[in-house]
């Protein structure tokens, strides 16, 4: 016994086309987390990407130890943060409901600002300061002053292309 399937009747025909939909609205989606030109300027007189490229290398002519503060948090949740895409990329795609794709991608860029955030001040983390910059500035927070670098982590998203603090 044959059967025959009417695409205008079928869910799965119109389950397929959803997902061809959404699979094209999430080509091109991006996003970025870091320290971005267009930030400003350092009370110091720094622009905060120079100034966050400098802490981030160090400087041996400044015995400055390098902070990769941008690639210590991303080693440290790499794995969390590929679970979370996969989970919100499958839920975009799968669901029953319409689920918009730029809010769950901002909410994982704002979970990584956060956690970049975090990353400050953590000797555990981060190489601790020298013991003259401990009697300084009173404690061993590494990259944390006033707090001005930390506070200009953001990101940017590509579909509006403009920086966002979270």
């Amino acid at each position: 016994m044959g059967m025959i399937l009417d695409r205008k009747k079928s869910g799965a025909f119109a389950k397929i086309n959803t997902l061809q939909r959404r699979l094209k609205e999430s080509h091109n989606k991006s996003w970025e987390v870091g320290v971005f030109r267009e930030s400003g300027t350092h009370s110091s007189g720094w622009n905060y990407a120079a100034l966050a490229t400098y802490l981030h290398n160090g400087s041996a002519k400044d015995n400055l130890p390098p902070r990769p503060f941008l690639d210590i948090t991303f080693m440290w949740s790499g794995k969390h943060y590929n679970k979370l895409i996969r989970d919100a990329l499958s839920k975009y795609l799968l669901s029953e409901k319409e689920v918009k794709l730029e809010t769950l991608i901002s909410r994982i860029a704002s979970m990584q600002c956060q956690d970049v955030k975090d990353t400050f001040g953590q000797p555990s983390k981060l190489v601790s300061n020298k013991p003259s910059t401990i009697k300084q500035k009173g404690s061993d927070k590494p990259l944390v002053d006033r707090g001005e670098l930390r506070d200009h982590i953001a990101m940017k998203l590509s579909w509006s292309g403009s920086i966002q603090y979270s």
